[in-house]
């Protein structure tokens, strides 16, 4: 049996790989010979089927071992371009069909980690706004509480005192 490597395209563009279109972000499972030797991991493999290590040599095949709960518990400790590596080994290990659990969590920890890094360049565009700048955001926003929320929090640091906490 041909033995078959992850193949991660951390670009912004479509990605061509033995065949295959790889979406940015996406990560496919595919045989390690009609994988090029510039986009395969450069380490020699030590077996058939060496561990698959992420942050600090965590084994993530040991790691989608364990109970959808518990892989769910451990997500928030894995750097961002581990998640996608994740997933495709699950749908890999699986034999196609990812356990649901699992593939949804993984979704779901993606989902948070881009809404908060959407978040946190929505309050970094508010530095330096004026109030009234502040206030006709205020009114486009206002149906998107998390947003709201981080434009009242920029208006009461202009006038102190003036917040909606009293």
């Amino acid at each position: 049996m041909n033995r078959e490597i992850p193949v991660h395209n951390p670009g912004r563009n479509v990605m061509y790989v033995a065949g295959c279109a790889v979406q940015p972000g996406e990560t496919r499972i595919l045989p390690a010979d009609l994988v090029p030797a510039h986009v395969r991991n450069p380490k020699p493999a030590a077996a058939d089927e060496p561990p698959v290590a992420a942050d600090d040599d965590i084994d993530l095949r040991d790691f989608l071992g364990g109970t959808v709960a518990e892989v769910r518990a451990g997500l928030a400790g894995l750097a961002d371009d581990v998640l996608p590596l994740l997933a495709g080994l699950e749908d890999k290990t699986s034999g196609g069909a990812g356990r649901k659990g699992v593939l949804e969590a993984i979704a779901e920890e993606q989902l948070r980690r881009a809404s908060k890094a959407h978040l946190d360049e929505f309050k970094a565009s508010l530095d330096g706004l004026n109030e009234d700048a502040l206030l006709n955001l205020l009114d486009e926003v206002h149906q998107d509480l998390d947003k709201a929320e981080l434009v009242q929090a920029a208006l009461d640091a202009l006038n102190p005192g003036t917040g909606t906490d009293d």
